[in-house]
């Protein structure tokens, strides 16, 4: 229900708004709050698993921004999991208020089980996005999907190097947040 509110959002506040909106330049800082929900069930058992990602940033030209991006979650029963990286993300902008996004993001990654086993890897990911201006220091973005590739090997012992290439564009990789502008 959020979900569909918050996309709703991306298309009724275009036809109710007529301020001038100067959108994103170079030498703006950026920083973004994100946060996703997602329902996923194993053979025994159902998760509701909670992330939120903190961006900070500056833009390096009016369609390139680079910054830091730390991510935090939890499914409150059997993993927490934090990670920190650097981001671009280059922005393709038909008006001023409304530009399509992809992020690219290098990061590292830590998970803890109910055990008390701890996982690390790191990752290369890209997501395609929206942002949308309601103000000129406020907008919405919106990023839906993923591809990369991720290495990550747990704590213990006689434990292997697990690699994967991920590749997801349905509902449990949408996030939602907003961006905040500054000069």
């Amino acid at each position: 229900m959020i979900k569909k509110l918050i996309v709703s959002l991306f298309f009724v506040i275009p036809l109710v708004s007529h301020a001038q909106i100067s959108g994103l330049s170079k030498d703006d800082f950026i920083f973004s709050a994100r946060s996703s929900v997602v329902n996923y069930n194993t053979t025994d058992k159902d998760f509701l698993n909670h992330q939120f990602n903190l961006s900070f940033g500056e833009m390096y030209s009016k369609k390139v921004a680079v910054g830091v991006d730390f991510g935090f979650g939890t499914d409150g029963k059997i993993a927490d999991n934090f990670s920190a990286g650097v981001f671009a993300r280059y922005y393709s902008t038909p008006t001023n208020a409304f530009s399509f996004l992809t992020k690219g993001t290098f990061q590292y990654f830590r998970t803890q089980n109910e055990a008390g086993q701890l996982n690390h890897g790191g990752s290369l990911i890209f997501s395609p996005g929206v942002s949308y201006f309601v103000t000129n220091r406020l907008a919405f973005e919106a990023f839906f999907g993923n591809v990369g590739y991720s290495t990550s090997k747990t704590e213990f012992d006689n434990s292997s190097r697990v690699n994967n290439f991920v590749l997801g564009f349905d509902a449990t990789n949408l996030s939602f947040g907003v961006i905040l502008r500054g000069k």
